[in-house]
């Protein structure tokens, strides 16, 4: 057996490239993300000023005025949702009482 079957053979797949250590770190994620925030700027305009981006979600405050109201009754503070808590005061009444009391436990600025 000669030295040279001995050892790793140079040109077999067992080394590793470039290519293999890029894969296993996370530098691709963020070049992805930029690549797709460019993309997205050529995306067209809605009438209520936002692109069409697929991604984006109106931040969910449906049911905290229920969830807030419930919490109130038993004697616990809701964590605030300023969403929420805008929607809660705007609407008047209890709701607004309700926001007022969340507010001033949790000592939001109004």
């Amino acid at each position: 057996m000669n030295s040279k079957e001995s050892g790793p053979n140079p040109g077999s797949k067992a080394t590793l490239t470039n290519c293999d250590i890029r894969g296993t770190d996370f530098t691709h994620i963020a070049r992805h993300l930029r690549a797709r925030r460019t993309a997205s700027w050529r995306l067209p305009v809605h009438d209520c000023g936002r692109r069409s981006d697929p991604w984006w979600y109106e931040p969910p405050t449906a049911g905290y005025e229920k969830a807030a109201a419930h919490l109130i009754e038993l004697g616990l503070t809701p964590a605030p949702n300023r969403g929420g808590l805008h929607r809660m005061w705007r609407r008047g009444g209890y709701q607004r009482r309700d926001a007022e009391l969340v507010a001033a436990r949790w000592e939001l600025a109004p």
